[in-house]
């Protein structure tokens, strides 16, 4: 048995930290010599990650997923060239709509000496969106060309005006630069990451109070490790190698997932071809029958998951051990014809699924996706199931839309059609009914999608039909006009609809026993001032797996960001959901169910405030109030935090916040996204009554090494333990240190 000693025991300490320590210490002592013998002559520059914790606020709702970081930190280190990108590969950026991109790419047309200020200003562009254009994307000015005075044209034709009320919520000047990305990507590069955790108390895992099914087979130490090679070669292409190792805490080794892939691009603009063999994502259509790991969810940007579209293959870089192709992928990109271009992807995935195995009858009761194998229970679970699945997606779009060359007119039609379908297999009977469970042994999940646009309008939709002839689908609709921006999107699935590897943007994340219409708006006809809003009125077919009947709701949103003064920014953010749940009162014989109506409502108040170039300060005031229609009293929750980021030099930065919270219980939870090393993220759920503090440094010894530290610490004076199961502390608190380096060349 594996046991595990507080920090304050001789024994953890040297097993845990001293192992931790010296492994990041022995790599960041070869990475400074490796560095040392690089000669380059641009300046040092730290990443910006103080700003992304915003972002991924805006982006999605607190408790659910937010877009893939490590998609955003990819295109960070290989970032899309913004003229020559098509109007798909804009698209493959959170937030930014297919009307946005088609905007952009007009836009860049009219005005070659476009810059992300001018963007922004012009096409009214949230903090958020110009935040990753200018952090995924670079934006070369062609000062060898004579560009025309179109100040009068922003988008349509010259009627809107260059002081338009249609600007954007502008950040301070002195925050509009360019962020500070890594120099030209060399014809050789590489890039190592190294990253360990250390809890101050055990879980009950490690301990000897754990039981035996509770009891973690592994060491304490959690380490994740990526190294990823590149080479260009002009006259060839451009090739990729990266692997990935990562351990949880509990797990046995170091390599406990694994996961790598081989990628070669070739081509020019009027023929490129992708290949990967290894681990890879498929984005096809609006994602009803297979996406990436994460959709667009219901969020402060209101506008972009409306249609969102694309026909993408991209990279498996994650440590998240969910539903990801193994195998191998090739992507053809052709211009077919002047105003046609062609996008296909066909894919082969072989790989075993952890999943629990009824051995007497030779059937799978569950397929597992949590990726934790600790205790002797979770490493039975492991590779039970095999999984073959044949895929291809195919497109034919304008070459506005599936092109390289710049957009038309705002008066040209634009339009895409396309299709898809992957044929999937297991080698067992699977008796699960889980909304992650194809239904059946074997089958076809299919979609057909399209797009049409003209103007500042565009419209898309998608219909899939699954393995059992099950039909769902999404269309949606997508306006901008003087000072708006309109959104709606109507989805229908029945009860028993089963897409695996689908996404759907409504109330459940997969497209299953739910119908709904969404309404999206942005109002911005005053400078400085940004409202956005939304409503989803939703229903389920039939009852769901925790609720006995059909589950009807409403889910109401407004967020107001004003700028305030060029340092000054206010936002406050109102949600109101009501929707069917149910309660079970009283205990024992006397217990019962009671369905009833259960409304949340959430008051977010938040404050920034830029005090110098190098110095900005936050406060937050956020309360929930839950009520249950009569059949229990209502509760509340409450949370408050004061926060500073300074970056005195290029070279280092520190955050740090200080929260206290209150609530009745988790159902008045509050939850917070936080800056944190890159790569990660850390949204915690606050509940009970408690404070937490965290405080990160980044750090920047020398040009292509980046050093992260972030501390964290959590304590509730309503409990003494916290948790349950094999992860419980018996501490009322919980403290942690994670730790990363970076390496590139």
């Amino acid at each position: 048995m594996s046991k595990f000693y507080s920090l304050r025991g001789t024994f953890f300490f040297r097993k845990t930290f001293i192992c931790a320590a010296s492994v990041l210490i022995t790599q960041c002592w070869c990475a400074v010599w490796l560095s040392a013998q690089q000669s380059s002559s641009s300046q040092s520059s730290t990443p910006s990650t103080q700003e992304l914790e915003q972002v991924l606020e805006f982006l999605a709702q607190a408790n659910i997923a937010v877009p893939s970081l490590d998609l955003l930190e990819y295109y960070h280190r290989y970032p899309l060239r913004l003229k020559t990108a098509s109007v798909r590969e804009l698209q493959t950026l959170p937030g930014i709509s297919l009307e946005t991109a088609i905007t952009i790419k007009r836009f860049l047309k009219r005005r070659a000496d476009a810059d992300f200020v001018m963007l922004q200003d012009s096409l009214g562009l949230s903090f958020a969106q110009i935040y990753l254009l200018r952090f995924c994307t670079v934006l070369e000015k062609k000062t060898d060309e004579q560009t025309p005075d179109v100040s009068q044209e922003i988008i349509s034709g010259g009627n809107v005006p260059k002081k338009s009320p249609e600007q954007a919520v502008r950040t301070p000047s002195k925050r509009i630069e360019p962020l500070p990305v890594l120099p030209p990507i060399p014809n050789v590069a590489l890039w190592y990451r190294a990253r360990t955790r250390l809890w101050a108390n055990p879980q009950r895992g490690f301990t000897s109070a754990a039981t035996p099914s509770q009891q973690f087979q592994g060491s304490p130490l959690e380490l994740y490790q990526r190294l990823t090679a590149s080479l260009r070669l002009d006259s060839v292409g451009f090739f990729e190698m990266n692997l990935t190792a990562a351990k949880d805490a509990g797990e046995l080794s170091v390599t406990d997932f694994l996961s790598g892939y081989l990628r070669a691009e070739f081509g020019n603009e009027m023929q490129r071809t992708s290949v990967i063999l290894g681990d890879f994502l498929v984005e096809n259509g609006k994602g009803t029958a297979f996406w990436s790991l994460y959709g667009p969810g219901k969020s402060a940007e209101v506008i972009a998951p409306a249609t969102q579209v694309n026909v993408n293959l991209l990279p498996y870089r994650s440590s998240t051990e969910q539903q990801f192709y193994r195998g191998f992928a090739i992507k053809q990109e052709r211009q077919i014809a002047d105003n046609l271009a062609l996008r296909v992807i066909g894919w082969g995935s072989w790989q075993q699924r952890a999943a629990r195995l009824d051995s007497v009858r030779n059937v799978i009761t569950s397929l597992d996706f949590a990726g934790y194998f600790r205790t002797r229970s979770e490493l039975a679970l492991r590779g039970n199931l095999g999984e073959q699945i044949y895929g291809i997606s195919a497109e034919l779009s304008s070459q506005e839309q599936g092109g390289k060359r710049l957009a038309g007119s705002a008066d040209e039609w634009s339009w895409s059609l396309g299709a898809g379908a992957q044929y999937l297999s297991y080698d067992k009977t699977v008796t699960s009914r889980s909304v992650l469970v194809f239904p059946r042994q074997n089958g076809v999940i299919a979609s057909v999608f399209g797009t049409l646009a003209k103007g500042q309008s565009v419209i898309a939709a998608e219909l899939s039909r699954d393995g059992a002839g099950n039909i769902g689908g999404r269309i949606g609709v997508e306006s901008r006009l003087q000072g708006w921006e309109l959104a709606a999107v109507a989805r229908a699935f029945p009860t028993d609809f089963r897409s695996p590897f689908g996404v759907n943007f409504g109330e459940n994340s997969k497209p299953t026993n739910e119908a709904g219409v969404y309404l999206g708006a942005v109002w911005k006809q005053i400078p400085n001032l940004r409202v956005n809003a939304y409503a989803d009125v939703y229903t389920t077919f039939s009852s769901t797996a925790t609720i006995p009947v059909p589950v009807r709701g409403v889910d109401i949103f407004t967020e107001t960001t004003w700028r305030v003064e060029r340092d000054i920014q206010v936002v406050m953010r109102l949600r109101h959901e009501t929707k069917t749940d149910e309660l079970t009162l009283g205990t024992g014989r006397n217990s019962r169910n009671v369905v009833y109506g259960r409304g949340r409502s959430g008051l977010r108040l938040h404050g920034q405030w830029e005090s110098s170039e190098t110095l900005r300060l936050q406060a937050r005031y956020e309360a929930a109030y839950v009520s249950y229609e009569g059949v229990k009293t209502p509760e509340i929750g409450m949370l408050g935090f004061v926060g500073a980021s300074w970056t005195p030099t290029l070279w280092w930065s520190i955050t740090g916040r200080f929260v206290a919270f209150r609530t009745d219980s988790f159902d008045s939870a509050v939850w917070q996204y936080e800056t944190t090393v890159a790569g990660t993220l850390s949204n915690p759920a606050l509940f009970g009554q408690g404070l937490r503090a965290y405080m990160m440094l980044e750090f920047q010894p020398l040009q292509n090494i980046t050093l992260s530290a972030r501390g964290a610490l959590t304590r509730r004076f309503d409990v003494n333990v916290l948790g349950s199961g094999a992860t419980q502390i018996n501490s009322n608190t919980d403290a942690q240190l994670l730790m990363q380096v970076d390496v590139r060349f």
